[in-house]
Parts: C-alpha cells; sequence; structure tokens
C-alpha cells in the first residue's frame, strides 16, 4: 500500500503540479518502517527454522546415544559370553592335553616294554622253531609301536595351543640320537646308516625336528632292501639349511608331495612286510612349514628316495 501511494504521489506531482513532498516523506517512512518489519520477521524465521534444526539434531543425536548405548551393552554381553566360553575351551584344552599326556605314557611305554621282553626272549632261544615265531611277533610289535608313536605325533599336532619353540640345534648330536634310536631296526636288515654333517647347527624347534627325523628314517628303513644304506646330511646354502634323509630302496610316488592334497598319501608296505599309516610324511610336511620350511621329495622307482628338509637360514633374535 505504501509503494502504491508513493507510485500515485508522484504521478499527481508531476502531472498537476500538486506539492506531494509530506506524502513522499510518510510513504518513505512507511516503506523503511516495512523493510524493517520484514528484516525482523525473517531474522525470527530464520531463528524459528535454527531452532527447529536444533530439536531435530537433539534428538537424531539422543536416538544415535541410545542405539551406541545399546551396541555397547550387546557387545558387553557377547564378550562376556565369549569370555566364559574361552574358560570352558582352556578347562577343554587342558583336559584333552592331559588325556593325551596320559595316553602317550600307557600307551608307548607298554609297548615298548613289550618289544624289549621279545627281544630277550629271542636272545635265549637257539635254532628253536619258537625262534621265527617269536621274529615274527617282534616285527608285528615294532610295526604297532611305530604306528602309534606317529599317530600320537599327529595327534600332538592337532591340539589347540601347540607352540613352536625355536632354539639353536647341534644337528650332529641330533643325528646320533635319531640314528642310535632305529639301531636295532636297521640292524634286522644289515642297513648301514652313515651322517655327513657339513652345517652343524640350526635353529628351530629340536622337538619338532626330532619327530620329523624319526619319520623319514623310519620310512628310509620300511623301504630299503637288506644290506643296503641310508645318508643323513646338512648342507649350508646362502639362504638356507637343509637337512636330508636318501634311501636307495624301493623309492615312492611323489605327487602327493607336488600337490596340496590334506589328506594321507597312498602308502605300501615295506620290504619285509611293514606297514604305515602316512600320518609320517603329513606330520613331517605340516612341522616343517609350521618352522617356516619345507619338504622336498625325489624319488625313482626302485632306485631310492631322497627327501629334503629346507629351511631359512637364520639366527636367533
Amino acid at each position: 500500500l505504501a509503494s502504491i501511494l508513493y507510485v500515485i504521489t508522484w504521478l499527481l506531482s508531476y502531472f498537476f503540479n500538486i506539492k506531494t513532498d509530506y506524502i513522499l516523506l510518510i510513504t518513505s517512512i512507511l516503506i523503511t518502517l516495512q523493510i524493517i518489519l520484514f528484516s525482523i520477521l525473517m531474522g525470527f524465521k530464520f531463528k524459528s527454522i535454527q531452532d527447529e534444526n536444533k530439536r531435530i539434531q537433539e534428538e537424531a543425536n539422543n536416538r544415535l546415544e541410545y542405539e551406541v548405548d545399546l551396541q555397547t551393552k550387546q557387545l558387553q554381553l557377547a564378550k562376556k559370553e565369549l569370555e566364559i566360553q574361552n574358560k570352558e575351551l582352556e578347562t577343554v584344552n587342558k583336559l584333552k592335553n592331559k588325556l593325551f599326556s596320559l595316553l602317550t605314557h600307557d600307551v608307548r611305554g607298554p609297548l615298548n616294554n613289550v618289544s624289549t621282553l621279545i627281544e630277550l626272549i629271542e636272545n635265549k632261544l637257539s635254532d628253536s622253531p619258537l625262534k621265527e615265531i617269536t621274529s615274527k611277533l617282534k616285527s608285528d610289535v615294532n610295526d604297532r609301536v611305530s604306528m602309534i608313536n606317529t599317530l600320537l605325533d599327529w595327534s600332538y599336532k592337532q591340539l589347540e595351543g601347540v607352540r613352536v619353540h625355536k632354539e639353536q640345534c647341534d644337528l650332529n648330536a641330533i643325528f646320533i640320537t635319531i640314528i642310535k634310536e632305529f639301531e636295532r631296526a636297521a640292524l634286522d636288515k644289515n642297513i648301514t646308516i652313515e651322517q655327513e654333517v657339513l652345517c652343524p647347527v640350526i635353529y628351530i624347534d629340536q622337538n619338532m625336528l626330532k619327530v620329523m627325523l624319526r619319520n623319514l628314517l623310519s620310512n628310509a628303513l620300511k623301504f630299503s632292501e637288506y644290506g643296503q644304506k641310508i645318508m643323513f646330511s646338512s648342507k649350508c646354502n646362502s639362504d638356507t639349511i637343509d637337512i636330508i634323509v636318501e634311501d636307495f630302496g624301493t623309492g615312492m610316488q611323489v605327487d602327493w608331495f607336488n600337490s596340496k592334497n590334506e589328506h594321507c598319501p597312498q602308502t605300501k608296505k615295506g620290504t619285509k612286510g611293514e606297514v604305515g599309516t602316512g600320518f609320517g610324511l603329513l606330520i613331517t610336511k605340516d612341522f616343517a612349514e609350521m618352522n617356516g620350511g619345507k619338504i622336498i621329495c625325489e624319488s625313482e622307482i626302485n632306485k631310492g628316495t631322497k627327501f629334503t628338509l629346507s629351511f631359512e637360514n637364520i639366527l636367533p633374535d
């Protein structure tokens, strides 16, 4: 209205020469007041919008805080349940380890005693027909002892919480210990076990290394012919240490080692009818990998087999 009045006043002053100074002043004041009032109203509206946005933000924050608090409580409950389950698993693992230890002691010991007793009886017999029976019985018992030892080693590897404890090991002493354990089995086949230690020290889990060497030597004896020899050796390369067990017996198929097959390799009877489970090679492969190494198998049928345990040539921290 003020704007219309201003325009009318201007037209009257232009066409009719009427003095409109006061009217123009009043309309100008009215327009100015209108602009001020409009600005005030816009300010209030902007303030109202800000308050509304603030309220919406606070509601969103409160909702988010509630959700976070709810999730936190759920996570705390899940954590408590997980802690309870971990305690239960720890208890079960302790029991399992205890049962495994009892099994190892109660199964290995008597079988070894039986084997020793049969050997004593055999030594007391001359050329009696019973000597042939005791010889066969001793062979069967030794096979079962070897099988039980391998299976127990494999079972031990499957236990949760088994860790690698590396230390600096004397390969010459370990070779002598392992060869001495199989002295009687080698004598039965008149097999000579030779050793050549070119790299005397390795940083590895000693118990696992002994299990690996036992398995490899046991296989070498099993598939060697009467009067042959087996070679134990070690050599240092620029970045690896190789431990080698080589025989010159019946040989084997190496397809299992060239694949990622997790199952046991197919086994066959030894040269004197010895039996095996195939777990020995599998546990050797796993133990080698747990120590950061690998097992390499080279073999030709009727020419022999060469197993190489290759580990990084590193020094202890």
